[in-house]
């Protein structure tokens, strides 16, 4: 699933800097939109919250982390923000930072689809022929139950202490899509694709399957392609010795 379009907020208030920071975004100078955005979000603009949430997602800026993710994500969702909804119920599909939980994931569905969200019907649609009666009663009962939470000011968990370059995922990506590896998008983002590939380059290699794309593992993937080696058919093969 993609983790959702950034939102233009429309609070009176928070319209300058909101849209200093889809500026910033949208010449990919995504640390300055997190640090416009952030303030927004911290005071309870929901649509900052849900854009900070899918930032956190594809590591633009700050350190992927789903885990921030899903925090807030969480907090734009229980105030009615449709989109973070959707992300939401994702997350519960997929056991994300979040428990796997069918009938969350059916909440959070309806709750997207009552807000005009198309996507998150098809989504509900389709759970709902996996799981049982029983469990889409408790969803429809859950959902009918929900409420929106007013705008409140929120205290978020701490940072990731670990960052990337967005200049260096975009060329691990690019020798990783040479080589074969499903990156996703070419897009300096730290998706789910970009890090499985990098878990599968060095596990293949003998290597701990971190997953992160940092300088070091960019500059041992150039030296491996210099050597004529590296592509995914010679991946697959375990390394001398094993």
């Amino acid at each position: 699933m993609l983790s959702g379009v950034l939102l233009l907020a429309l609070a009176a208030p928070a319209a300058a800097d909101f849209a200093e920071g889809w500026a910033a975004y949208a010449a990919a100078d995504f640390e300055t939109a997190h640090q416009l955005w952030k303030p927004l979000a911290v005071a309870g603009d929901a649509n900052a919250q849900f854009n900070l949430g899918a930032m956190y997602h594809k590591g633009q800026g700050v350190p992927q982390s789903d885990d921030q993710a899903a925090w807030w994500y969480r907090v734009a969702a229980e105030q009615g923000q449709r989109d973070a909804q959707l992300q939401l119920g994702g997350l519960y599909v997929q056991g994300r930072s979040v428990p796997w939980d069918y009938v969350q994931a059916l909440v959070w569905y309806t709750l997207a689809e009552r807000a005009g969200s198309a996507e998150a019907g098809l989504l509900r649609e389709r759970l709902a022929g996996a799981v049982s009666a029983e469990q889409i009663d408790e969803a429809a009962r859950l959902a009918g139950a929900w409420q929106p939470q007013p705008p409140a000011v929120v205290e978020p968990p701490p940072e990731p202490t670990y960052r990337y370059d967005y200049t260096v995922v975009r060329e691990v990506q690019r020798h990783l899509s040479a080589l074969g590896y499903d990156v996703g998008a070419i897009d300096g983002a730290v998706g789910p694709r970009t890090r499985q590939a990098i878990r599968e380059y060095e596990a293949a290699r003998g290597m701990p399957p971190t997953g992160r794309p940092t300088k070091e593992f960019l500059e041992r993937l150039q030296g491996a392609q210099a050597g004529g080696g590296g592509s995914r058919a010679t991946a697959a093969e375990p390394p001398d010795g094993d």
